[in-house]
């Protein structure tokens, strides 16, 4: 018996819709984040050495922010809608000309100036 191509396997993925992922991201339970790319969804792993990358930039464009108020920083906790697509970069800055303060909930809908994600093992795809 012959394997499929990998054509075949990736022709059967369910596709979702960014409106049907936002609602669907909305009514998880659990504190996972979750990204939506090509129209497929992914929690976003962690490790405590990304983190730590992650905090570590996090510091240093706070640290700059502080005395040159340009903006505002998420971590990997906080979403952006880019397209039809959703991402949770490690590290993202928004310039606060472009929008003064994030939303609340949700996926912010601009997307940022600056993403920075921490590759590893864990998130390669």
């Amino acid at each position: 018996m012959e394997r499929p191509l990998l054509a075949d396997v990736t022709s059967q993925r369910a596709v979702m819709s960014a409106a049907d992922f936002d609602q669907w991201a909305q009514a998880q339970l659990d504190d996972t984040t979750y990204e939506l790319i090509s129209g497929e969804t992914h929690h976003v792993p962690s490790n405590p050495y990304a983190s730590m990358l992650a905090a570590y930039i996090s510091f240093l464009l706070l640290s700059y922010l502080r005395d040159h108020p340009l903006g505002w920083v998420t971590g990997a906790d906080g979403g952006f809608q880019v397209g039809e697509e959703r991402y949770a970069p490690d590290v993202a800055f928004v310039r606060a000309e472009r929008q003064r303060r994030p939303v609340r909930e949700g996926y912010n809908p601009l997307p940022p100036d600056l993403a920075v994600e921490i590759i590893s093992s864990d998130t390669a795809r």
